[in-house]
């Protein structure tokens, strides 16, 4: 009997063992998914919102969802606000979203994206109509003319903070209540925009994803309302960021501080942006 309850015994620490060691290896192989993919699905989600309710007065075929999605994903990745998307119609053979920007601004956009990965918005907002041209090296034309983006000094080890440009994850507006004061770090970003062209002859949608380009990492609707009104006047804007360690230092705090000028060299009205994250890595 004693050699039957610990053959019993071995047999069910060998079971244990193993479904341990699979229960290991399935959260293994699934936290790296999660790490990878959480951000595309939480994209296809807004995406699908916002065909479901545009779906409701719009008679979409598959492949027009499928072409809306794509869209879509290509504007929120330049930080355009998908969800303030109010219709979306078609013309010929094009789809025109009207995009809400403010209160008072409605901007109606295309997309089209050219085989080698650069992608080409037109963008009319009333009278205003621009093309903009993002190319797959970073480069941007707006009307034919290059947005020339000149750093006057930036920092390699702030990818965490560039990170959340898109990702949005773990920053917010609202101080971490563990944090006693903040010690500043570096200036990890100063860096002008040259528009060619006055921002009050910008589109809201195109000068915000020219600030985002050039690396603003607040939400950009809401600076490029600022610079469109504002500064409507100005050929060259200029930005700033610096970054703050919280104290005590063990709970990898960081705050952002970041200010859009409507001149350059960091003078005319100004426009800043407190921005937080918590437990991240040091930037």
């Amino acid at each position: 009997m004693d050699i039957m309850k610990i053959s019993v015994l071995s047999k069910a620490k060998r079971y244990a063992t193993i479904s341990i060691a699979l229960i290991v290896c399935l959260l293994v192989s699934i936290i790296p998914t999660f790490a990878v993919t959480g951000n595309t699905e939480s994209q296809v989600t807004a995406n699908e919102s916002v065909i479901a309710r545009l779906a409701k007065t719009n008679d979409f075929t598959v492949k027009d969802k499928s072409q809306i999605n794509r869209d879509l994903s290509v504007m929120k990745d330049l930080a355009l606000p998908v969800n303030q998307i109010k219709d979306i119609s078609r013309r010929e053979s094009k789809l025109i979203y009207s995009m809400k920007m403010t209160n008072d601004v409605t901007d109606d956009i295309v997309v089209s994206k050219a085989v080698n990965g650069d992608v080409e918005l037109t963008i009319t907002e009333g009278d205003l109509k621009n093309k903009l041209k993002i190319c797959s090296n970073g480069d941007l034309f707006l009307d034919g003319e290059k947005i020339v983006i000149q750093e006057e000094s930036s920092y390699s080890d702030n990818d965490s903070i560039t990170n959340f440009r898109s990702k949005q994850a773990g920053w917010t507006s609202t101080p971490p209540s563990n944090i006693k004061s903040w010690k500043f770090r570096k200036e990890t970003k100063k860096s002008h925009i040259y528009l060619n062209t006055k921002a009050g002859q910008i589109s809201i949608s195109a000068l915000g994803i020219i600030l985002f380009n050039a690396g603003w990492l607040g939400y950009v609707v809401s600076c490029a309302s600022f610079i469109h009104t504002v500064g409507s006047d100005s050929k060259c804007l200029s930005l700033k960021r610096k970054t703050y360690d919280g104290i005590p230092k063990g709970y990898l705090a960081v705050k952002v501080v970041e200010s859009a000028f409507t001149k350059a060299n960091y003078k005319g009205k100004k426009k800043t942006v407190v921005q937080y994250g918590y437990n991240v890595p040091k930037v």
